[in-house]
This record gives structure tokens, sequence and C-alpha cells, in this order.
């Protein structure tokens, strides 16, 4: 039920796109490195509708992207995905130099706008950056900022710099 998935890739890119209302994640990336997202609009308001989902990746670029979602807009796990919808890698590698920048964030129904989380079933989650970027708008539950590290891996090197938060309604970090 994954709308884009690329899954154990190497220098690859996904530049000017388009999404509208998915049944759950709109992009994953799963166990890949190397990898740019540029110019991505995803708009979607059903709850799991994560724009993109970075997990058990190292060295992704997301630039320049508008992410309205009823979940997180940006969430970065690690995770073995093989025992749910028929995915054929183990996700849990440890994550690391992820950079987000210029980009816009509307999360609606719940989750955060840039989430670290909840799955993190690897040793390490390190040099993960957010800058430049807005959060128009999160209502109800969640937060623009979230670390949420319910399993195993240390959490290092995270930079949140130069975040615009326009509106939130339940917590701000």
């Amino acid at each position: 039920r994954r709308s884009i998935v690329l899954e154990g890739c190497t220098r690859s890119r996904v530049e000017d796109l388009v999404m509208i209302e998915p049944s759950s994640w709109m992009i994953m990336l799963g166990a890949s490195e190397d990898i740019t997202l540029r110019n991505v609009r995803t708009l979607g308001t059903v709850a799991s509708s994560d724009g993109v989902d970075v997990v058990g990746c190292r060295r992704v670029r997301i630039e320049d992207c508008f992410l309205r979602n009823g979940d997180d807009c940006i969430a970065i796990k690690s995770l073995d995905m093989r025992p749910h919808g028929g995915a054929s890698l183990d996700y849990t590698r440890d994550v690391e130099d992820i950079a987000v920048s210029g980009c816009a964030f509307m999360a609606y129904q719940g989750g955060c706008a840039m989430e670290i989380g909840h799955e993190l079933r690897c040793a390490s989650v390190r040099n993960v950056r957010f800058v430049d970027c807005d959060v128009l708008k999160k209502p109800q539950y969640g937060a623009p900022f979230g670390i949420h590290d319910a399993d195993r891996a240390v959490v290092s090197d995270v930079l949140w710099e130069n975040i615009r938060v326009e509106h939130h309604y339940d917590k701000l970090v």
C-alpha cells in the first residue's frame, strides 16, 4: 500500500513530482543510499499518509519540497518491513547523513512535521539536519519537531536550524 518505494537503491533521484491522496505512506526509501528528492509535492490528508519515510537509509537529501500529510511529513526510521506488506528487505540498518532543506510542511491528523522514530531498530541514527524549513500548520496532536525512540537506537547529532513554525496546536517539541 505504499505509493512509491525505493528499496535497496543507490544514487537515485525523484524530482518534480506531485502526489495526491494516497492510501498510506507516499514515498518510502528503504535500505537505500545516495538518494535525492527534489521539488516533490505530496497532498494527503488520510491517517498514515506520511509524506516521505526514510527507513534504514544513508546519505539522503530532501530539498525544496512541499509536504501536506495526514500523519508525519518526514519520518526517519529503521525497522524490519518483511512481515508487513510483502516488502523484501530488512530495513534495520543504521541511519546516517540525512539532510532536509528548503521544505514546507503541513501535518494534519497526527504525527509530526519532522519526525525521528518511533521505530528505531538499529544501533544508531546520526547526522540528521533540518535546515531552512517552514511548518505552516500542525493542528491536533503531534508536534512540529519529534524524536520518539521507541526501540534501541542511539540518536545523535540532530540539528534543526532556521525553522519557522507558523501554527501548532498541541506540542512544539
